[in-house]
């Protein structure tokens, strides 16, 4: 349930991590809590680790070894 000014709340987020990165934490934090008390540090911890996870580049072997000095 969200309450006074938490759906607000919900768009930044989702305008903040990317639509892919924040239905990831929702989803994850309904599985991982699903008929369970959660706070909102639960969630906070779930969606930041989703937001860095969407932030960090595909490391691909190749592209890597293309940019190195040595390749």
């Amino acid at each position: 349930m969200v309450l006074n000014k938490g759906a607000m709340l919900f768009h930044m987020l989702r305008a903040q991590m990317g639509d892919v990165a924040f239905k990831s934490a929702l989803r994850d934090f309904y599985f991982q809590f699903a008929e369970k008390t959660a706070r909102i540090e639960d969630f906070e911890n779930i969606a930041e680790r989703r937001a860095q996870a969407a932030a960090k580049p595909p490391q691909d072997r190749r592209t890597c070894a293309a940019f190195s000095p040595s390749g």
